[in-house]
């Protein structure tokens, strides 16, 4: 299956490969690593991918076109895919997104009213 590859920006999280699929964004693991800041990104990302291969499971693979022009078959992953990506990584980001989910489940899980 061909697809383009397009930008995609929600608050803080800007990924610059993201294919759209059923109207919901897949970022390549470039673009994983691009925001996690890292000097190799998808080197680092294939590196947590070994050490997590369930996480594979939110990956879908396409076929697209490089900026050499050449189609490649690329495995784009599901947002669920990326935040599992995300909290094994060590970066500084991915702290501060490990935090921003503990808050969000802390706000909506703690009781009310007891």
């Amino acid at each position: 299956m061909k697809s383009s590859i397009s930008n995609f920006v929600f608050g803080d999280i800007s990924l610059a490969q993201v294919v759209y699929r059923d109207g919901i964004p897949h970022p390549t693991r470039a673009a994983i690593g691009e925001w996690l800041e890292y000097a190799d990104p998808q080197k680092a990302v294939d590196n947590i991918l070994a050490r997590y291969p369930h996480i594979e499971a939110w990956s879908v693979p396409l076929n697209l076109r490089g900026t050499d022009g050449k189609n490649y078959d690329t495995l784009v992953y599901h947002p669920i895919g990326f935040l599992l990506i995300v909290m094994e990584s060590g970066q500084p980001r991915a702290h501060a997104m490990k935090q921003a989910v503990a808050e969000f489940v802390w706000h909506y899980a703690r009781p009310r009213d007891i």
